[in-house]
């Protein structure tokens, strides 16, 4: 489970991996309240919205360190963008309850 995993990697001290996180691009064409979410906030910083997704991951107390999927290299200079995105604790959890709440997604994130 995702609190065992977590508690074996302070234990063992590992980092926990993040393959595929945006989901095969899934992330991206949500239109729940994550997906609204994290278009706010791209708009913002201007940014894509995978950069914030990205950057919300790397904010991860944890140290989650996300494994992108894609070799297109556009895609990964807007995935690169995720280390200029600000991420304070507002927005994080702004994020991060978007995620318990969605409705929409298979999955919750992180």
């Amino acid at each position: 489970t995702r609190k065992e995993s977590s508690a074996a990697s302070d234990v063992y001290k590992r980092q926990v991996m993040a393959w595929s996180p945006l989901g095969g691009g899934k992330l991206m064409s949500n239109d729940g309240l994550l997906g609204k979410a994290l278009a706010k906030i791209a708009t913002i910083q201007n940014v894509d919205i995978a950069a914030v997704a990205v950057a919300w991951i790397l904010a991860h107390p944890a140290k989650i360190c996300p494994v992108m999927g894609t070799n297109n290299l556009e895609r990964i200079a807007k995935i690169s963008d995720a280390m200029h995105v600000k991420m304070d604790r507002e927005t994080w959890f702004e994020l991060y309850t978007a995620s318990f709440n969605d409705g929409i997604l298979p999955w919750r994130l992180p």
